[in-house]
């Protein structure tokens, strides 16, 4: 572990891990969920994000991304996913 790693784990604890501990916190918007999401996922593998992303997506053009480019969509995926499953989920007026 680096130097800079060591400084960020006496940080942030487990939250450098992916263990963050309000990994249980409930947001008020969409937005809010982007933001947990962003801290909750910084430390993930560019690799891992990029295994994310469906086969039919434009990857050379993922590739291409900064990794905070990349974790942003990578975030923006996943609230985008979850309003989608709470569309479907929701019974018809």
């Amino acid at each position: 572990m680096s130097d800079s790693d060591m400084a960020e784990w006496k940080e942030f604890g487990s939250a450098f891990f992916a263990n963050p501990a309000d990994e249980n916190a409930h947001t008020e918007s969409e937005f809010e969920l982007f933001e947990w999401l962003m801290r909750v996922n910084k430390s993930m593998s560019r690799e891992r994000m990029l295994a994310w992303f469906a086969a039919g997506r434009d990857m050379p053009a993922l590739e291409k991304l900064s990794d905070e480019e990349l974790l942003m969509a990578y975030c923006e995926g996943h609230v985008g996913a979850l309003r989608m499953r709470e569309k479907t989920a929701s019974p018809a007026a």
